[in-house]
């Protein structure tokens, strides 16, 4: 038969999870990132000088009649010829080994078989083909091509193919994609799966690697846990239309084959320690409650244990046999190749894992497995498909070795595409009042998800009027790949439609084309729109997806409280985590108007994404905070390389930043609401200022092309259509004024003195089983500095029950309570901060005295700068709040908002609740957001309020 790809359950990669064996071992890289196991190799021995010639006939097995230009192949090579007009064929130059010989003839079914091909014998094999039964049935012919089957061939593709960013794997189109057919099912004891099949063989032609193959799909199924498929495949050498083509076609497949897997086992079997390509480790069981880190020199004696390559691999009792043997996951680096998909912060090489079942491997000299189920893999190597396939008989270049060094989609052009962002933004409305507020939520999607980490943490909000005048604006930080806030509107906005823009610096390297926009239309107070009134029914977004809200028919009492459930499923009927927004409108105040396609963008942009490469320099940085640049001139007004003392808050809270030869300079990471002052100079060799600090404007990105407008129905009332605009008479909650009153009188040392909690916490029952490290060895081998210290020279603080004084050599870990360790959520020390913090709290909790008035800088020495900080962020009005007057959820259009919900990744499920107002209406409940895994979705449903 063919050979099956396995992909068995793959693994959600999160830091810290504990495990005790290999079994259950899970591997730990960025969060979001998800490998498969593949199982995707045969056997085939390197060709000799005196090779074997397999020859015979094919004929028609019903009337024995011999079958002309049917395809005879060795299964996954280049090897394959036609039989003539007498049925014969004649395959020469095979080398001795065991194979899987094909005959494929269009309207018999295919026949493959094994045969064993012994030195100086020219064996005879010939096939009997069976008719395919005459099964055509009756197709209808639509006008369009299917939208469900074309992201289900999407899907098929991302599988069966590769990642289509990758330039190599993007490049290897089905020709013939109308063969596929797709489905779904669900085995009686097992998952729900989805499934391919094909009528006829799937032509696939890769421009990259200059190949034709022919595949016959045996057997496909996808499940939550994985996928496999069963084929049968014939590779053809195209013809290159000039040389450049044919030296790209060449170096192409040298890249494709340095670093994969045989080429990795082809090294372990040849003991190969001189060419230096791979370093191989055994993955040591986990201690109980042991995290593991993204350090690699932290986790090296630890975790992992380095294995000689020579060691892995014994001769078998059979010639040209290679045994490789380990009773552990081994971690193998690719230490010549470079990817930015990686799990250690500290390295670059691409990682994978490999394990053997049974604890043995057996591989033929050319590096490949004899039992390809043998061999799991997950990481790098696991990310290759058809797309990146090469014929089995293919022989590497050895002289090109070093374009390994380049090779993959990690490091060509198009590996921009994976560095780009989109806010996906959600309003709690679609059209406004003068006077109102636009409550919104934004999730950020990437091309890349792994790269949410690194991306930007500022988003800009930004509405203009038709004649592209700024109207309102704000800077909301983006936590969690997430932003939420509001803007409001002026009393005296003039009515018209005006456009919503959200966006970070990062993408303006990009274009316009990814930055978000919304029309958003104003009315007069005495206008009220009449249509075009949206359907409930709205249209299928992704049929990956299954929304549900529970209970499903319900109808709410006026002036009581309801309480509903969404649940979040897959196409499997697995839970789906997700961050979900949900809006409960008012239909007698705000009219159902038909939606933009914005959901719909939002998946295609993910879906198809269309490359683009930025300009040759990247003029706009990635921001992790508040950041601004200027220059600086000396005391002979010149420009000149200088360290910039930046002061943010407390006079011993700062950072230094060097200048470039022009005074140049940028400061990034600082965190502040609202505005903030700001204290920049440059000191001398005796600590005097000197010169002077001129800051750059910041100029917001000028809006061009046409503007879209949204064409309403309105009609014009005697009354107004907002005779209280509730956030005027309650008046906004700022965030930081919410008190929660607690029976227990906490200090500041249980406060975290005012830091709150880190990214990494050890509590004293954690740190007693390190009781044998010192303070100083703990931190060095469990913190890592933050990876946003871009610009401000800070470094990495260290805090003892509230104050940077401390020695703490002079600390034993016994002595310490408890360890914050910040990295991302570092921003609330400010530019001090920048490069991560570290907030140790002591048992006794008085080793050293903070002194709130202490400061260490003189104000007068620095020029001062008023700096405009994030958006504060306000409270949607609360009526589950008792102090909240309730009756007035009658006049209020949007009568709920909460854009901070998330389904539980258990169960898919999130409930919320809200209060409905008095008077019988209808509420439009809409609910949208992106999942974990970077999908939008969106639900919209109508219920009736009355008794």
């Amino acid at each position: 038969m063919g050979y099956r790809l396995t992909f068995h359950s793959f693994f959600k990669l999160v830091p810290g999870a504990k495990f005790s064996d290999r079994n259950n071992f899970q591997i730990f890289l960025i969060p979001q990132l998800i490998l498969f196991f593949l199982l995707f190799f045969c056997f085939l021995v390197e060709s000799s000088a005196q090779g074997i010639t397999v020859s015979g006939q094919v004929r028609d097995s019903s009337t024995g009649l011999p079958l002309q230009f049917a395809n005879v192949f060795v299964n996954n090579t280049t090897i394959n010829t036609v039989t003539d007009a007498k049925g014969k064929y004649s395959l020469s130059g095979i080398s001795p080994g065991t194979y899987e010989l094909v005959v494929s003839y269009v309207g018999y079914i295919t026949l493959n078989r094994k045969i064993e091909l012994q030195p100086a014998k020219n064996p005879i094999v010939d096939f009997s083909l069976e008719p395919k039964e005459d099964d055509l049935e009756e197709i209808d012919v639509t006008g369009r091509m299917d939208k469900k089957w074309g992201k289900q061939l999407k899907r098929f593709e991302k599988v069966f193919i590769g990642n289509p960013l990758d330039s190599i794997a993007g490049a290897a189109k089905i020709l013939n994609p109308w063969v596929l057919d797709f489905g779904e099912g669900k085995t009686s004891d097992g998952p729900r799966y989805f499934y391919a099949s094909a009528q006829e063989p799937i032509q696939i032609e890769n421009t990259a690697l200059g190949y034709r193959i022919i595949y016959d799909l045996l057997d496909f199924k996808q499940t939550r846990n994985g996928f496999s498929y069963l084929g049968l495949s014939r590779f053809v050498e195209m013809e290159p239309s000039t040389e450049d083509i044919a030296a790209m076609w060449h170096e192409n497949r040298q890249r494709v084959f340095f670093g994969s897997t045989r080429h990795l086992l082809k090294t372990l079997i040849e003991k190969d320690t001189s060419s230096k390509e791979y370093q191989v480790y055994k993955v040591n069981p986990f201690p109980v409650k042991y995290e593991r880190t993204n350090v690699f020199f932290k986790e090296l004696g630890n975790s992992l244990e380095l294995v000689p390559i020579d060691s892995i691999t014994i001769q078998d009792s059979i010639p040209g046999r290679n045994l490789l043997v380990s009773d552990a996951m081994l971690e193998a680096h690719h230490i010549k190749g470079f990817t930015l998909n990686n799990y250690y912060r500290d390295l670059k090489s691409p990682i994978s894992w490999l394990t053997f079942k049974n604890d043995t491997l057996v591989v033929d000299p050319n590096g490949v497995p004899l039992d390809p189920a043998q061999l799991i893999l997950a990481g790098h190597m696991a990310e290759d498909r058809m797309g990146r396939f090469l014929p089995l008989d293919f022989q590497p270049d050895l002289a090109l070795a070093y374009l390994q060094q380049e090779a993959s989609f990690h490091t060509d052009p198009n590996k921009w595409n994976s560095l780009r962002e989109k806010p996906f933004v959600q309003t709690d409305k679609s059209y406004y009042y003068p006077g109102e507020t636009i409550w919104f939520k934004s999730n950020m999607m990437y091309q890349n998800p792994i790269m949410a980490d690194s991306l930007s943490q500022v988003l800009y909000v930004e509405l203009f009027s038709e004649n592209k005048e700024l109207a309102a604006t704000g800077t909301f930080p983006v936590t969690k790949g997430a932003s939420k806030g509001q803007l409001k509107l002026p009393n005296n906005l003039p009515k018209g439609n005006y456009l919503l823009r959200a966006y970070t610096n990062w993408m303006r390297n990009f274009g316009e084309a990814d930055f978000s926009y919304q029309v958003i239309p104003v009315l007069d107070l005495n206008e009220k729109v009449i249509g075009p009134v949206a359907s409930n029914l709205e249209p299928e977004i992704d049929p990956e997806i299954e929304l549900q809200l529970i209970p499903e028919n319900i109808q709410l009492v006026p002036g009581e409280k309801t309480s509903m459930t969404l649940k979040l499923l897959d196409s499997y009927g697995e839970p789906v985590a997700a961050e979900v927004s949900v809006s409960v409108l008012n239909s007698n105040l705000v009219t159902p108007i038909s939606e933009d396609p914005k959901t719909e963008a939002a998946l295609n942009w993910i879906l198809e994404p269309e490359m683009i490469t930025p300009a040759d320099s990247l003029e706009y940085s990635i921001e992790y905070g508040i950041a601004f640049s200027g220059q600086f001139f000396n005391r002979k007004d010149r420009p000149e390389k200088a360290n910039i003392t930046i002061v943010q808050g407390k006079y011993d809270d700062y950072g230094v930043v060097e200048t470039d030869s022009l005074g140049r300079f940028y400061a990034n990471g600082l965190y502040f609401t609202d505005s903030a002052e700001i204290a920049i100079a440059a000191f001398d060799d005796k600590l005097r200022r000197y010169g002077r600090v001129l800051l750059d404007e910041k100029l917001i990105p000028t809006l061009s092309g046409s503007f879209p407008k949204i064409d309403l129905l309105i009609e014009n009332t005697k009354s107004k259509q907002r005779d209280y605009i509730l956030e005027d008479m309650a008046g906004f909650i700022t965030m930081e004024e919410v008190i929660v009153e607690d029976e227990k009188i906490e200090t500041r040392q249980d406060r975290n003195y005012g830091y709150g909690s880190g990214d990494q916490s050890f509590t004293e029952k954690d740190l007693e089983k390190y009781l044998d490290f010192t303070l100083s060895d703990f931190l060095k081998r469990f913190t890592v500095q933050s990876n946003r210290n871009w610009g401000l020279n800070a470094g990495q603080i260290v805090m003892v029950d509230g104050s940077t004084e401390a020695n703490l050599e002079f600390i034993q870990l016994s002595e310490v309570a408890s360890i914050e360790i910040f990295r991302n959520n570092n921003h609330v020390f400010g530019s001090s901060g920048s490069g991560g913090a570290i907030l140790i709290n002591t048992k006794s909790g008085s080793r050293v005295v903070d002194d709130p008035e202490k400061k260490i800088l003189d104000k007068d020495l620095f020029q001062l700068f008023t700096m405009g900080g994030f958006t504060k962020e306000q409270k949607f009005p609360d009526f589950e709040n008792p102090t909240q007057n309730r009756s007035l959820i009658d006049y209020q259009p949007t009568v709920y908002w909460n854009p901070s919900l998330q389904t539980d990744p258990e169960t898919g499920e999130v409930s919320f609740s809200f209060y409905s107002g008095d008077t019988e209406t209808t509420y439009r409940i809409v609910i949208q957001g992106l999942t974990n895994e970077n999908m939008p979705f969106r639900l919209v449903k109508d219920i009736r309020v009355g008794k």
